[in-house]
């Protein structure tokens, strides 16, 4: 079970969506459209790393953790499409990459979009496909695992 409690956490804009041009530096989030789930920049309590994860926004409850095994360790993350527009990726303050989405080579130019489910469907350009990044949450609103992918064929609207 992953708890955390929030020490340093910001939701002051109110996008859903990154794109090749609209990607998002810590301390900016990424929130669903119902408020109910955020993506963001967040340190543990008693820890200045910095963590991107998925938050049910009501009780500020982490439910995921992108960078759970690589801890940025300072607040000069970026979440975007990765540089070939394939991937969502994590990026510390010298550019490199410490966590990728790793989908599927299917186009260039996508996006990820943060459901009021919780889940991040990865999209690309042409829309044909949809990978989702999907949040397995427990009844009682806690998660054990990271996320699952899958990619289907799917018209996106």
């Amino acid at each position: 079970m992953l708890c955390f409690d929030f020490i340093d956490v910001s939701v002051a804009n109110a996008i859903d969506t990154i794109t090749s041009t609209q990607f998002i530096k810590d301390p900016e989030t990424l929130c669903s459209k119902s408020g109910n789930f955020t993506l963001g920049f967040f340190s543990p309590e008693n820890s200045t790393n910095r963590y991107v994860g998925i938050w049910w926004q009501p009780q500020f409850t982490v439910v995921s953790v992108l960078n759970r095994d690589q801890p940025l360790k300072d607040s000069s993350g970026v979440v975007k499409i990765s540089d070939d527009g394939n991937d969502l990726v994590v990026l510390n303050g010298k550019k490199e990459v410490i966590w990728t989405s790793d989908v599927p080579n299917i186009a260039t130019n996508s996006s990820s979009i943060l459901l009021d489910s919780g889940n991040l469907d990865h999209v690309p350009n042409n829309r044909e496909f949809v990978c989702s990044l999907i949040l397995y949450i427990t009844s009682n609103a806690s998660t054990t695992s990271i996320f699952t992918l899958k990619c289907k064929a799917k018209q996106y609207n």
